[in-house]
């Protein structure tokens, strides 16, 4: 999977990763799960693709879903949810 960024393709040079927010929060997880600090969110459709029915179908049905990337500092680990 891939994250796209709104930024064009000229401004980022070869070889550079898009800038990623200066600003984080901290989310606290319960159970052995890791200390997780938010690097960025926002709101977008995200899909899912039906196999039974051979088409892509809207994960949240009231429209846009709340989107986070994620950052385990402890284990150097990334996710998005």
């Amino acid at each position: 999977s891939s994250i796209s960024s709104n930024q064009s393709s000229s401004s980022i040079k070869q070889g550079e990763s898009p800038p990623i927010a200066t600003t984080t929060s901290t989310a606290i997880m319960v159970g052995n799960i890791p200390q997780e600090d938010i690097l960025i969110g926002c709101k977008a459709t995200a899909m899912i693709y039906n196999d039974a029915q051979k088409k892509w179908i809207h994960c949240a049905p009231n429209g846009p879903a709340k989107i986070q990337l994620l950052f385990a500092p402890e284990t150097q680990t990334y996710r998005i949810v």
